[in-house]
């Protein structure tokens, strides 16, 4: 598995496509870092793909200002040791 015990963040993780790949990452073991605007939707998403809390982590966070996103990678970087990888996912 190419994600097995790597940091992931998923940015724009809702009930679509960010979720389905956070789930993906999960299951192939990677420990996730979910991103998204809605801190209500982030919770229900955290419970939902894994009740135990201990391989996600969720930060609300608007990518098109930079300050929030130097927060996210400190958030993830101090949950997780570091960031091994990043993907957006945008609804284009």
């Amino acid at each position: 598995m190419l994600v097995q015990e790597m940091a992931i963040v998923i940015c724009g993780v809702g009930a679509g496509l960010g979720r389905k790949v956070a789930a993906a990452a999960l299951r192939d073991g990677a420990n996730i870092v979910i991103a998204g605007r809605n801190a209500n939707s982030l919770t229900e998403q955290t419970k939902s793909l894994e009740a135990t809390g201990e391989h996600i982590l969720a930060v609300a966070t608007d990518v098109s200002d930079e300050a929030p996103c130097i927060a996210l990678m400190e958030a993830a970087t101090e949950r997780f040791g570091a960031v091994d990888g990043i993907a957006e996912i945008t609804a284009n």
